[in-house]
Formats: C-alpha cells, sequence, structure tokens
C-alpha cells in the first residue's frame, strides 16, 4: 500500500484545524503522514492540531507565504503520494481517497480536486474570487492546451516524484498556479476529480487578497 503524506499549510486557522486533522488522519490510517507547515500562528492553531492528533509533524515555514509552506514540505516528505490540503475546512479530507485512487491505479500521475465539477455549498467562494478562478482556469487552459476547471484548488495529489521534479519557486499563493502549470508542461497525466467545497467555519477569514494575489498568480500564468 502506498504511504500517503498529506500536507496542510497552516496561518491562524483555529476554527477549522482540528477537524481537518482528526478527518484525515481517519483517512489515511497511522500509517500515513500529516505535516503542518505553520506561519508562526498565535491563535493556538498548533495547539488545536495536536490535540486532535499528536502524531502529526510540525514544521515552520521559511518566510511567509503558502509557496513557502509547501516548498518545506516538499522537502521533509516521506510518502509515496503527496496530497496538499487547505487547513480551513472548506475542502473535505474525506474526498482524499477519491483524489488518490486514480493514482493508485496508475492511471495517472496528477490529480486535481475540482470544486466546479463537484458540489460547492452556496456562498462558499464569494462573487471576486470565482470570477478570479474563471478566468485564470481560462487563461492556464490556453497557455497549456489542457482544459483546467480549477487550477486555483487547495486540494490536489501527486506522485512523489512528480512534486520533486517541479523546481517550484511561488512564495505566496501563486503557488497552485506555478504546480498546475508546471505538471501540464512537463506532460504529467493529470485528471480532474469532483469534490465538495464548503464555507468557511465562523469567524475564519481568507487569507487571499483579490486583488494583490490575483496580481501575482497572473504575473505567474504569464512566466511559468
Amino acid at each position: 500500500m502506498a504511504k500517503l503524506s498529506v500536507v496542510i499549510p497552516t496561518k491562524n486557522e483555529v476554527e477549522g484545524i482540528s477537524y481537518v486533522v482528526r478527518e484525515t488522519r481517519k483517512v489515511i490510517g497511522e500509517e500515513g503522514e500529516i505535516i503542518i507547515v505553520d506561519e508562526h500562528s498565535t491563535d493556538g492553531t498548533l495547539d488545536e492540531a495536536l490535540r486532535a492528533d499528536e502524531n502529526i509533524k510540525i514544521f515552520q515555514r521559511d518566510g511567509s507565504g503558502k509557496g513557502r509552506g509547501i516548498l518545506k514540505a516538499a522537502q521533509v516528505f516521506s510518502g509515496d503520494i503527496f496530497v496538499i490540503l487547505d487547513s480551513d475546512a472548506t475542502f473535505d479530507p474525506k474526498d482524499i481517497p477519491h483524489v488518490i485512487k486514480p493514482i493508485l491505479l496508475n492511471q495517472v500521475d496528477v490529480v486535481l480536486g475540482s470544486r466546479i465539477k463537484g458540489k460547492m455549498e452556496k456562498e462558499a467562494m464569494n462573487f471576486m474570487h470565482y470570477l478570479g478562478n474563471r478566468f485564470f482556469n481560462l487563461a492556464i487552459s490556453l497557455r497549456c492546451g489542457v482544459w483546467i476547471t480549477d487550477s486555483q484548488t487547495g486540494l490536489r495529489a501527486m506522485r512523489s516524484e512528480v512534486i520533486r521534479s517541479l523546481d517550484l519557486v511561488s512564495e505566496g499563493f501563486d503557488i497552485e498556479t506555478e504546480l498546475t502549470i508546471k505538471c501540464l508542461k512537463k506532460g504529467y497525466r493529470t485528471v480532474e476529480i469532483p469534490i465538495s467545497f464548503r464555507c468557511r467555519k465562523e469567524n475564519s477569514k481568507s487569507k487571499l487578497n483579490a486583488f494583490s494575489d490575483g496580481l501575482l498568480i497572473l504575473r505567474r500564468i504569464l512566466f511559468t
């Protein structure tokens, strides 16, 4: 059985982290690896994560930004399949088995969990983020010649050799764009699987800035 490494980037996500960690452990089993890469959370996120599962591995990012968290995790993980999962409980860990199945069956190398193809709760994605996501999907699809419905997804999986081959450089939210484009440009077999997407927990706020991060993502599309 392939060993899973589930990477959960965190920054002040105390409202959702317990659910994410607890449900992730249920679906990957004790032999799986949960890696939290934190950005110096001050709200008790790490304490809650450890209460949910004392066997998680915790690292601090080398600097700020979600991309730096992924870069750190890519250096320390030990599994056969590398899974990235957002920490805010909008993506459901129960979808992990569906996302990794095509990889386990040796059908593909990379799987993107698509919110657009799946079931999205009303108001789970605000209008500006929805428009931005659709625009970026179109731009990436035209750039790479492969139709992608959810390039910015926070739930994706890939073979260990894939993540190690990508030579990633993104430090912020543009990491999803870089991951998507580089996997497609390198010719890795990529598929999208429908997943669920839910509203954030009460008092939980997105760290994404539609304008500044949108410009960062657009630049990544143009120059990757």
